[in-house]
Parts: C-alpha cells; sequence; structure tokens
C-alpha cells in the first residue's frame, strides 16, 4: 500500500504522523470544504499556525484540486461506461 504523501513537502507520511491540514487557515474561512484540506505531517501543521499560506502554495492548491476533478470526472465515466455495458450485455445474453 502506498504511504500517503505530504502536501507541503512531497515526502511519505508515516501513518502515525499524518495531520490534516488546512492550507486557508480556519480562523480566517470558518470553513471544512474539502478543496481546502491536505495531509502534512502533524509538525509541519503545528508550526504554520493560523499563517496566510504564499502564492505558490495557493497555486499547489489549485492544481491538486484540478487534478482531483479530472480524477473524479473521469472516475464517474468509466463508472457510466461500466453500467451501460451491463446493461446492454444483460439485455442481449442468449439472444
Amino acid at each position: 500500500m502506498n504511504k500517503p504523501i505530504d502536501f507541503y513537502t512531497g515526502d511519505e507520511l508515516d501513518m502515525d504522523d499524518i495531520s490534516v491540514d488546512h492550507v486557508i487557515t480556519w480562523s480566517f474561512m470558518y470553513s471544512d470544504d474539502i478543496w481546502n484540506l491536505v495531509l502534512t505531517s502533524k509538525s509541519h501543521n503545528s508550526s504554520k499556525s493560523n499563517h496566510i499560506p504564499s502564492k505558490e502554495v495557493i497555486e499547489q492548491l489549485n492544481q491538486r484540486n484540478k487534478a482531483l476533478i479530472e480524477t473524479i470526472i473521469f472516475s464517474s465515466f468509466l463508472n457510466f461506461i461500466e453500467i451501460k455495458y451491463r446493461v446492454f450485455y444483460n439485455n442481449h445474453r442468449g439472444t
């Protein structure tokens, strides 16, 4: 099984050192929306406190979210094709 990757450093995270971080601090946005949540180490999450992220980190988050959206869309498309295939197959068995 692949280890989770730290959003900020790109390093693999040990299972006992994972923290969910709000890239744009919760105290600024009061939101737990998934687009703003990333995995990082406990120490990194603690050290960033309530600091506003840099433009580079915001762009990294933007790119991550675009990739997630593409993955979700592609996965939904594959599920749609699989359902259509099963319906077609079930309707044409034995004919």
